[in-house]
This record gives structure tokens, sequence and C-alpha cells, in this order.
């Protein structure tokens, strides 16, 4: 274990349990651990980190959708311009990666989406992909920031990596990104991929876009695509090779008399 633990590591530690509620410590240092390999902290300290997440955080109800022309929709031109272009590339993306049901963007999606609008060209096909993911990024942090903090959260810290992911995109194309960071926490250039795998990209959005839904996590997701209404009415369409390909793989506890009893704890 390193003696001192980045803070892209423990805010990533923070988000997958955020991610996976129902599991155990000992299932989200796995994790941790398959992810970052020697920066892994030690089973101590994610034990330490979860049980205190577990006294802090308070879930958020469900978001409201923003079904076009409804309740949540925006009536400014540009505006709506960009939310239709979002929802229909959004809509393009679930059906064709077998996610039925879909109804509409988030309205903290919504939200983020116009915000960071002037980043993008909608009329590139990456460049709408990668509005719908950093609007998931943006608005998943933030409402994380939120149930982890409440009232005191605070908008910049809360989505300061995916500020540092937008940043590193606008630069995509300039000398001094060439030298620029792969990932910050959960954030990574997936636009990279871009050029040599298209599909793998639309995958990866598609998988952020559908709330990472069963099998891949748990129900409780750090970044909700879905209300719960919708939840029990989406059929999905699994490769069941693929899953299996892309299943993490976990070492095992060499020791379980060393293991806490909060390890095998689920909430």
């Amino acid at each position: 274990m390193p003696l001192h633990i980045d803070k892209n590591i423990s805010n990533w530690v923070d988000v997958c349990w955020s991610e996976h509620r129902s599991e155990s410590a000992l299932k989200i240092w796995q994790r941790a651990k398959e992810d970052w390999g020697e920066e892994c902290p030690s089973r101590r300290w994610v034990s330490d980190r979860v049980r205190a997440l577990k006294s802090r955080v308070r879930e958020l109800d469900p978001e409201p959708i923003a079904r076009p022309w409804g309740e949540h929709w925006p009536t400014d031109a540009d505006s709506v311009q960009v939310l239709l272009v979002l929802h229909d590339e959004a809509d393009l993306l679930c059906s064709s990666n077998g996610v039925q049901g879909f109804e509409g963007i988030t309205t903290r999606m919504a939200d983020w989406a116009c915000k960071i609008r002037n980043f993008f060209d909608c009329s590139v096909a990456l460049d709408r992909l990668m509005l719908l993911q950093f609007s998931v990024w943006f608005a998943g942090q933030e409402r994380w920031g939120l149930e982890n903090s409440g009232q005191y959260s605070d908008r910049y810290d809360s989505t300061h990596t995916a500020t540092s992911g937008l940043m590193a995109w606008s630069r995509r194309n300039s000398n001094v990104d060439s030298m620029g960071e792969k990932r910050w926490g959960h954030v990574f250039r997936i636009w990279d991929r871009w050029p040599e795998d298209e599909a793998e990209v639309r995958r990866i959005v598609c998988e952020y876009l559908s709330g990472h839904l069963f099998p891949r996590i748990s129900s409780r997701r750090m970044f909700p695509m879905f209300n719960q209404l919708q939840l029990g009415e989406i059929d999905f369409v699994l490769d069941t090779e693929d899953t299996n390909h892309n299943e993490a793989t976990y070492e095992p506890i060499d020791d379980l008399n060393n293991v806490d009893s909060d390890w095998m704890d689920i909430p």
C-alpha cells in the first residue's frame, strides 16, 4: 500500500462504493485492487472509508426525466435545440445496444448539457457522444456531492474530475494536450479510442447512459439515467459471452481470520 493515498484514488473508492452500495467493503477493495493495482489502498483503509461513507451519505430521490416538450423541458431556442439532438442521440444509442424503454435523460443531465454545450459541435458524431458522456459525468458527480455533503456540497469540488476531463477534451487537438493526463478518477479519455474503434466508444457511452444496470453493477448508480419506475419496465438484451469476458476477477483473501466483520457486512 502507498504511504500517501492520491486524491483521485480516494475519490474513485468513494464513487465505487456509491455505485455498489449493497456490496461489502471487501468487494469494494477488490474492485479497487483490480483497477489500481499496486497503487490500491490497504484493506484497512478501504474498510474505514466505507464505514464512514455508510454513516454519512444520504441517498437522494430518483431524478425526474426531461421528456421532450414535457414539464421539465426548456423553452429557449438554444436549449431546445441541443436537448432534442441529445435526446435523439441517446435514444438511438440505447436502441442500438439493446436497451429498450428509453424515455429521456434526467433533468440534472439536461441542465449540465445546456451548461457545457459550447464545448461541442453537435453536427459531429463524436461530439454528440461526448456531450452525452460529459453530461452523465457532471450530473452524476454533482448528485454524489449532494448525497455525500448535503447542503455543504461545493459544486466545483464535486465535479472537479469531470471538469478536468472537459478541459482535456477542449485541448485535444493542441500540442499542449499531447503530454496531458489520461485519467481523472472515473473520468478518462474515451475520445482517444474513436479513430480505431467507434463501436467501442458507443458501447462505453451507452453503458454509462443506461446507468450501469444489471449485471454490471447494483441498481444504486453513480450515473442515474432512468428513474426507478422506468427501471422496472426496461428490458435488456445481453451478450452473455461479452459480459463474462468483461467481468472483473478478484484475488482471494489469504487469511479470513484477519478480516474485520465489516468486510462481509451488507448494509
